[in-house]
């Protein structure tokens, strides 16, 4: 099975399953995030996510709504 079909597998079967943020972040690989956008911080996000931006969860969830100045374009945070 490549990996292209193990991607789309996983996608169906998701949509017959209640998962934990945890465990989409094993479902999908790539950066994965879950923010909370009305109380301004990272409610979950996988080791990929993490290893990308350089900061572990727990610093990211410390950071509280430093997280978007850092992270996101102000134009992009405009609907929130």
């Amino acid at each position: 099975m490549g990996l292209r079909t193990s991607y789309y597998d996983k996608l169906i079967e998701s949509s017959t399953k209640r998962y934990s943020p945890s465990e989409w972040g094993e479902i999908f690989p790539e950066n994965f995030l879950i923010n909370n956008m009305e109380s301004n911080h990272n409610a979950f996000m996988n080791k990929n996510a993490s290893d990308v931006l350089g900061y572990s969860p727990t610093e990211i969830k410390q950071m509280g709504s430093e997280y978007f100045v850092k992270f996101f374009k102000p134009e992009d945070l405009l609907g929130f």
